[in-house]
């Protein structure tokens, strides 16, 4: 819940963990084993629904999306997006709105 709640904003294990009274290896582990994915894939798969939202319902540019679900590059969001949808974000918004 408070990742879905904080997932624009630059989030660490190491803040997670103080936050939670949990060592990092141990909240990974659980995190894992309960998700099925770590931290961090969780928090890109948060952040690549928002921008797929944001694709669909704006004509805000991919650039803007990105700032906006919490990526500070650019290409790293445009990796990220194309590694869990198999697409851009650009062919995806093309393709949404045909």
């Amino acid at each position: 819940v408070y990742l879905e709640g904080n997932f624009r904003k630059d989030i660490t294990l190491k803040e997670l963990s103080i936050r939670f009274h949990s060592s990092p290896s141990h909240l990974s582990r659980i995190f894992n084993k309960r998700i099925g994915m770590s931290i961090v894939d969780y928090i890109n798969h948060l952040r690549v629904d928002a921008a797929c939202k944001l694709l669909r319902t704006t004509d805000w540019t991919a650039s803007q999306i990105a700032s906006d679900v919490g990526y500070e590059e650019i290409p790293y969001f445009f990796r990220r997006f194309k590694r869990e949808l198999r697409t851009s974000p650009l062919e995806y918004r093309k393709a949404f709105r045909s």
